[in-house]
C-alpha cells in the first residue's frame, strides 16, 4: 500500500496510509493566535506558533496521526511517499458526521 512516511528531525513520527482513505493531508501550519486573555486595559499578546498535522478521512471517520504537534524554528520535516505492507495505526478516530 501507498503510504506517507514522516520525519521530524530525522526521527520518523508517523507512517500513514493514502491506499484505502478518502482523503490523506500532511502539512505544517504556521500563524499567530492570541496568548492568553489580557487583563482590562491592557493590549492583546499574540504569539506565533508552528505545528504538524497528519490526518484523513474515509466514509466514515476522521482519522489523525499527527495533531498539532508542536514544531521549533529549524525543525526538519520529510514527507516521503512510499509503499509498505502496513502503515501505523491512527492515534485518533472519531465519527464522520453530514452537515444537517
Amino acid at each position: 500500500m501507498l503510504a506517507i512516511e514522516i520525519t521530524v528531525d530525522g526521527e520518523r513520527r508517523a507512517l500513514a496510509p493514502v491506499s484505502g482513505m478518502g482523503l490523506m493531508i500532511a502539512g505544517v501550519h504556521a500563524g499567530s493566535r492570541l496568548a492568553g486573555e489580557p487583563r482590562p486595559g491592557e493590549p492583546k499578546v499574540f504569539e506565533d506558533y508552528l505545528e504538524l498535522n497528519v490526518g484523513g478521512v474515509t466514509k466514515t471517520e476522521h482519522q489523525n496521526w499527527l495533531r498539532m504537534l508542536p514544531l521549533q524554528v529549524g525543525a526538519e520535516v520529510v514527507m516521503r511517499i512510499v509503499e509498505v505492507e502496513r502503515a501505523d495505526p491512527p492515534e485518533e478516530r472519531s465519527p464522520r458526521t453530514e452537515p444537517e
